[in-house]
């Protein structure tokens, strides 16, 4: 069923239930999430999975289905467990709810470390100055575009909102709360350390933070197995960006204005990476924008750009997998969502017309 609308989160929050009905619901929009919600307010993180692991086990048969991946070392296990008690408790449940098994979701929780597949993924452009974030999120299959769905919950008295992938913990694609919002590039370092955490329980630990800085603290703090990059937009306007690597340790920067656009690829943190052939197109494509993009409208432009750098269309900015487009702004305290390509208007990405916040 449909989120219902609160009144006690006048931020981010209550938007995310507002669009759902404004905009998801409208004749045309979004026919794939249509359905595809989660809901809840538990005190039981293993509740918690059980619920979203029932209600969506069709979809995460199918995801599993994608993938063939090694098992999870086993001291990987054991460190996470550990470390992370409350999360594993969501995978257990998610196993308990779907049918699969526990070894199997955590294969899928650590795809980006156990595989390389997912080096293509996402790009953000943004304008600080103005409050203005906007991500592509792609995925590595195409067939990922209906195996998503939204979820609105609060566990242990904090209330999250986000895009996630059938199988995994909230969120590895984009995520907000009252307090802040953030989205996720894939980077990867030339060198992965075994002793480091996983990428997807840090960006489940983001949405326990009361505060943008408590969820900075965390994205720069965490020694990974790999490396990630984080977009974090604050409720006052503030924007930063973290990106993390194994053996290097993190970066942060705090992006004051201009326009600001970022991809698979580390361009602060000084470390050896592997960078492909689709991160540098979409970069150069980015830089090609004379004059640079100052409006929102800007933003869905880029975003929605299929060109690539020399007019082929072979390594675009919106690809073939981009399983769905958001936009957080700030100054209106509205999420916009869009499910096909911005450019062909309808917010959530609906026929014609301007999109629906």
């Amino acid at each position: 069923s449909r989120p219902s609308v609160g009144n006690e989160l006048m931020m981010l929050g209550l938007v995310f239930a507002w669009v759902l009905r404004l905009g998801f619901s409208a004749a045309g929009s979004l026919p794939e999430f249509r359905g595809s919600y989660y809901e809840g307010t538990l005190e039981s993180h293993f509740r918690f999975g059980k619920d979203m692991g029932a209600q969506f086990a069709t979809m995460i048969r199918s995801r599993l289905e994608l993938y063939s991946l090694p098992g999870v070392p086993s001291a990987w296990i054991a460190r996470h467990e550990a470390r992370y008690p409350q999360y594993v408790e969501e995978l257990r449940g998610m196993a308990a709810g779907s049918g699969a098994s526990y070894a199997e979701l955590l294969s899928l929780n650590f795809r980006e470390e156990l595989s390389s597949s997912s080096r293509d993924h996402c790009s953000d452009a943004a304008l600080p100055g103005a409050g203005l974030l906007a991500h592509n999120e792609d995925g590595s299959f195409a067939e990922e575009r209906n195996l998503t769905f939204l979820v609105d919950a609060t566990i242990d008295g904090v209330r999250f909102a986000a895009l996630n992938y059938a199988g995994e913990l909230p969120s590895g694609a984009f995520a907000w709360t009252a307090a802040f919002a953030y989205t996720l590039n894939y980077v990867e370092p030339a060198r992965y350390d075994p002793e480091g955490v996983g990428r997807a329980f840090v960006s489940r630990d983001l949405l326990s933070k009361a505060t943008l800085r408590e969820a900075v603290d965390v994205a720069a703090s965490e020694s990974l197995i790999a490396g990630h990059n984080y977009q974090l937009i604050g409720r006052d306007g503030s924007f930063t960006n973290v990106e993390a690597a194994a053996y290097v340790g993190s970066r942060v920067t705090d992006v004051k204005g201009g326009f600001y656009f970022h991809a698979n690829e580390y361009d602060r943190l000084a470390v050896d990476q592997v960078v492909s052939e689709s991160a540098v197109h979409r970069i150069v494509r980015a830089v090609q924008q004379i004059p640079a993009p100052t409006t929102r409208d800007d933003l869905f432009a880029l975003l929605s750009d299929v060109r690539d750098i020399d007019g082929s269309g072979r390594l675009p900015i919106y690809r073939d997998v981009t399983l769905a487009t958001v936009l957080f702004d700030l100054r209106a305290q509205a999420v916009t969502l869009f499910h096909d390509c911005p450019s062909s208007g309808g917010g959530g990405g609906g026929g014609g017309g301007a999109p629906r916040t």
